[in-house]
């Protein structure tokens, strides 16, 4: 008898932090949280910043370096071993 009735006062416990979550889940509160984290909504007059993850800041900055080499490597290439590699390529 005794575990039913914890049973019972769990249950209702339960119950009640549910109802709780439920009314905050329908406050504009949580809607304007929502919209904002998942979303990127703004309120009038506010600016939205984007922080980049550091790891993929320098990803790109490897990536431009790279690049900038590959075209300063064709840059240094006299004329016609640009054309070799035209056609070779």
């Amino acid at each position: 008898m005794n575990k039913l009735e914890d049973q019972i006062a769990n249950l209702e416990g339960e119950n009640r932090d549910l109802t709780e979550f439920l009314s905050y889940l329908q406050t504009n509160d949580f809607v304007a949280r929502e919209g904002r984290t998942k979303l990127g909504l703004k309120n009038a007059g506010e600016n939205l910043v984007i922080i980049k993850d550091e790891e993929v800041t320098k990803m790109e900055e490897i990536k431009k370096q790279q690049e900038e080499q590959q075209q300063l490597a064709i840059d240094n290439k006299s004329n016609w071993q640009k054309w070799l590699d035209y056609f070779l390529k």
